[in-house]
């Protein structure tokens, strides 16, 4: 193992972009019982489930039990919330997971799943979620898109425009993102914001 036991979470999600689902699933949860219990191990773990590529329902339905026997609400919240959204669609058992996180404990990933299911659902609680910075990764594109429209949504067109920057500058090669940022700068006709994307887009070769 390297010296610094993180990197060995990312070499396993090396091997899982491979190709290699089941040799990175048998690393993964065969390591000592001890890492189990690190927070690292369930962040690998909500990568390898829920990022491309995925792991199988058979894996991640095994990763969830296990996250469940832990009865480690805090140490599992967010890969729990995650497997509650995205692989079994049931967006209140998210929610209920992601509430339960006191606000300062809350993570970036948490954080973000927390947002969209506010913004989706329309509650009132997303705008004072979506200013926060404590809790994001200032890097995460996807915390500044749902920003932009957590502002538009309150009439805020300068913060919106401002946030949009932001999701632009830091994830240029997301197709979805990009596309709703052109849409807000045509419908706003915000030059500023026009040239932010054509720059971005001859940097990763969009037309």
């Amino acid at each position: 193992m390297p010296a610094d036991i993180r990197l060995f979470g990312r070499n396993i999600i090396a091997l899982n972009s491979l190709g290699l689902e089941d040799f990175a699933f048998a690393k993964l949860t065969g390591l000592p019982e001890e890492l189990h219990h690190a927070p690292w191990y369930w962040e690998a773990a909500r990568i390898l489930c829920f990022a491309e590529p995925g792991f199988s329902p058979v894996h991640c339905d095994a990763l969830l039990h296990e996250a469940e026997s832990l009865r480690d609400d805090a140490l599992t919240a967010e890969f729990r919330a995650y497997y509650h959204y995205y692989a079994a669609g049931d967006v209140d058992g998210a929610l209920h997971i992601l509430e339960a996180i006191p606000p300062h404990q809350l993570g970036n990933y948490g954080a973000e799943l927390l947002l969209k299911i506010d913004l989706d659902r329309k509650r009132p609680e997303a705008l004072a979620l979506a200013r926060r910075f404590d809790c994001f990764d200032l890097r995460n594109g996807r915390h500044w898109q749902y920003l932009a429209q957590a502002e538009e949504e309150a009439g805020h067109l300068d913060a919106a425009r401002a946030a949009w920057e932001k999701a632009v500058f830091y994830y240029p090669d997301d197709a979805a993102l990009m596309e709703a940022a052109t849409a807000f700068a045509a419908k706003f006709n915000d030059p500023a914001l026009t040239r932010a994307i054509t720059e971005s887009g001859k940097v990763y070769g969009r037309p």
